[in-house]
């Protein structure tokens, strides 16, 4: 059997006209901030709606978001309930009540256990590749934070005199995950955004005027996925190719993912531009 695995990554690019940054805010009291990007996945910042997930890193010049989805393994759906199991409970039971934990074990283990016992392996699902196109020796001010109320991580920093803004959160309601960029000095933001997949059988599309589809199959296993790139932009310049997404000019941007079904069709069926819009 063929699971086919859907999700929709959309990234949609904001870039915010507002005042000029000035010095940055102090921490929330609720909150996890550093100040230089995570060089490990594991000093990254987590958001995720219990489905979705993903890892912000808060690079400046280059910036990675790993991405994951609760269905995503190796192998297939699978019922691990062992047939007959409960014919085996009440011995299983006297055996612990008469303190004979070896043999209760070993009769788990053989009638009562999942089969098999142990899961297939979890799987990532891609990153988000960000390339601002900035000059790292201009950069300063630098800070990344995870607030604990909101469940937003913030990257800010300045580079060459602009304040550039990028916040990270998982909405439950739409299913999406939202990368939202932001300058403040029109026009002085511009980025490509790439989705990459670490799995071997993956590849990259335009799926209609506005979205990049990323397709791929699990290795070890019937898992196929799907994930969407959606790119708005207000006053800048989108461009889509069958690997990328750039915005450039001036635009209020915001990069979101939405994430994986097992569904025949190659989009959610709820799923429209306005859904997404609604998570900004």
């Amino acid at each position: 059997m063929r699971v086919r695995r859907i999700s929709h990554f959309v990234v949609t690019a904001l870039v915010l006209v507002a005042s000029r940054g000035g010095a940055q805010s102090a921490a929330k009291p609720l909150s996890l901030w550093y100040d230089a990007p995570a060089t490990q996945w594991v000093a990254a910042l987590p958001v995720g709606n219990g489905r979705l997930g993903a890892m912000e890193f808060g690079g400046t010049v280059h910036d990675r978001i790993q991405f994951n989805e609760s269905s995503v393994w190796t192998g297939e759906p699978h019922d691990y309930a062992r047939v007959g199991a409960v014919r085996y409970l009440s011995p299983i039971r006297q055996l612990l009540f008469a303190h004979r934990q070896k043999e209760a074990e070993d009769l788990a283990q053989v009638h009562f256990m999942s089969a098999p016992v142990r899961q297939r392996a979890y799987q990532a699902f891609g990153d988000l590749r960000l390339d601002l196109g900035i000059d790292s020796a201009s950069m300063s001010d630098y800070r990344r934070e995870l607030d604990l109320d909101s469940a937003i991580a913030t990257t800010r920093f300045t580079a060459g005199g602009v304040r550039i803004t990028r916040q990270v959160f998982a909405s439950h309601p739409d299913q999406v995950i939202v990368v939202r960029l932001s300058a403040d000095e029109p026009g002085r933001l511009s980025f490509v955004v790439t989705p990459t997949s670490s799995h071997k059988w993956s590849f990259r599309r335009r799926a209609g005027e506005d979205a990049l589809s990323m397709q791929g199959m699990v290795e070890d296993g019937v898992i196929e996925f799907e994930a969407r790139l959606l790119v708005q932009a207000e006053g800048g310049r989108v461009t889509l190719t069958d690997s990328s997404a750039s915005v450039s000019g001036y635009a209020f941007s915001s990069v979101r993912a939405v994430a994986t079904w097992i569904v025949p069709s190659a989009v959610p069926p709820n799923w429209t531009t306005r859904s997404a819009s609604r998570s900004m």
